[in-house]
């Protein structure tokens, strides 16, 4: 079977089901979406994987991601033109395709933003990390796989990323938000039970997560309809 024009690596289920949701039928043979895991290590073998069987035309994180500027909101999404990691050279991406995504979903009124992307190794909870996070890398936004695609594709196709901002720079996520999800992207319900024993308010918290996330989904599945006649032209 020849590889996929495109593959699509997700961490989350919400991702994956947001990414499915936008392509159409007749050309589910042209992609394959698989959900990866989260972090450096899920990314980096799933990349590998999806390379083993020869390699697509382009390798695809897409996600929700954090926001590091200002004007950025949740449910914005963002193009990446090159990847950052702390200790690494940055990856640019293909100038044309950015060019290619960020026209078809600005010609219909989409909000976009086109700029590097940083991978953090764990989550960037505070307003302040993230506005550290942005000085020092000049990155608009974070997440913690689409890094790790690129070091690991090495060329062998080209990679970039198509992500939904769930928290924005002004957005603080609570400390604790790194446990309650295992490495494959799966609740730890004993976690996410205790954190809700902590009262009122962290109830609260976690359905602002919710609601944002899911915004961000659905803003996912509509740039995804939007970039997807693009890419496969």
């Amino acid at each position: 079977m020849p590889a996929p024009s495109l593959v699509v690596l997700t961490a989350l289920k919400e991702e994956l089901a947001a990414v499915e949701a936008a392509i159409p039928p007749a050309d589910r043979e042209r992609v394959k979406i698989i959900r990866a895991g989260i972090g450096w290590e899920a990314a980096t073998r799933a990349t590998q994987a999806a390379l083993s069987n020869g390699a697509p035309r382009w390798i695809c994180f897409s996600g929700f991601c954090g926001g590091l500027i200002d004007g950025m909101a949740v449910g914005d999404v963002v193009i990446s033109n090159s990847f950052c990691a702390v200790e690494h050279t940055n990856i640019s991406v293909a100038k044309e395709l950015c060019e290619k995504i960020s026209g078809a979903l600005k010609s219909m009124g989409s909000k976009c933003h086109t700029g590097p992307i940083a991978c953090a190794r764990s989550a960037v909870t505070s307003v302040e990390q993230k506005r550290e996070l942005a000085r020092t890398s000049d990155a608009i936004a974070v997440d913690m796989e689409s890094f790790a695609v690129a070091h690991s594709a090495a060329g062998a196709c080209g990679v970039f990323a198509l992500r939904a901002v769930s928290d924005a720079v002004t957005d603080a996520l609570p400390p604790e938000i790194g446990g309650f999800l295992d490495a494959n992207g799966d609740v730890r319900m004993t976690k996410v039970t205790r954190f809700m024993l902590g009262g009122p308010r962290n109830i609260k918290t976690l359905m602002d997560l919710k609601s944002r996330s899911e915004k961000a989904a659905a803003s996912l599945t509509a740039a995804w309809k939007l970039a997807w006649p693009a890419l496969m032209a």
